[in-house]
């Protein structure tokens, strides 16, 4: 997607650092579950009835510019490793089990199915994709108290340094409507509101735990954009979106 100028500075700053001092960049990469969804020319339609056996639709985009990501990094000789993980984190949701009629138990079994999908699919040298999320970056416990912690933050109208306000919040939510009507159905637009909030605090919680495994990392983005600063609530971590291939 199109970023500022600013961000692009940004960027270019950071990878300026990570060649002068010699280290490495960590590509990171979340992954939706495997959602069901049905094609509509060249977009997708989510239906979420249940979780198929691929790779995602998250790692179905990356997949068209990967080698164009991966390329530049080495024309401009930066050092770096590319992990692709599914976000099994989504079976620690209970509203998330009861939709799809599943244990948390029979949920991760399928995400794990997703992430041996992806290992065999993105064959690469620099791609790590042997582990799911939290494999990685913590565990349900760690999970679950990151989680509830910028949950109440983002509800308290601290959104550190994401430059959100409750203006955006509003907009952002409001381009997440015809999404979530699909996963929830029919509910007051405060309900949405209250929907997005609780998926905001997993993107602060997946920002934070990535920034803290690795100083020096970027998430590379592919789902909806408008989700992007929802990173930088509990962390300064760096964050790129490629335009995503769903409709919402």
């Amino acid at each position: 997607k199109k970023i500022s100028l600013k961000e692009i500075e940004d960027i270019y700053h950071f990878f300026e650092l990570i060649k002068k001092q010699g280290q490495t960049l960590y590509l990171v990469t979340p992954c939706c579950p495997d959602y069901s969804k049905e094609k509509v020319g060249n977009q997708y339609n989510f239906t979420f009835n249940k979780i198929e056996n691929g790779i995602g639709l998250v790692a179905k985009r990356l997949e068209k510019n990967i080698k164009d990501i991966h390329d530049f990094l080495r024309l401009n000789k930066i050092r770096f490793k590319h992990i692709i993980s599914i976000g099994d984190f989504e079976a620690y949701s209970e509203k998330n089990l009861i939709k799809l009629n599943l244990t948390k138990k029979e949920f991760l079994k399928k995400t794990r199915i997703n992430q041996k999908k992806i290992e065999k699919r993105f064959k690469i040298k620099k791609c790590v994709t042997k582990k799911m999320f939290s494999e990685i970056f913590g565990n349900e416990k760690v999970w679950e108290k990151n989680l509830k912690k910028f949950y109440n933050l983002i509800r308290k109208g601290n959104y550190g340094q994401s430059g959100l306000n409750e203006k955006i919040l509003e907009d952002i939510t409001k381009s997440r409507v015809s999404l979530y009507k699909k996963w929830y159905g029919n509910c007051s637009f405060m309900k949405y509101k209250e929907i997005l909030i609780s998926q905001a605090a997993e993107y602060a919680t997946m920002g934070f735990l990535i920034k803290k495994k690795f100083k020096n990392s970027l998430v590379i983005g592919a789902d909806h954009h408008r989700m992007s600063p929802f990173y930088l609530v509990g962390s300064n971590i760096s964050v790129l979106y490629l335009k995503k291939n769903y409709i919402t």
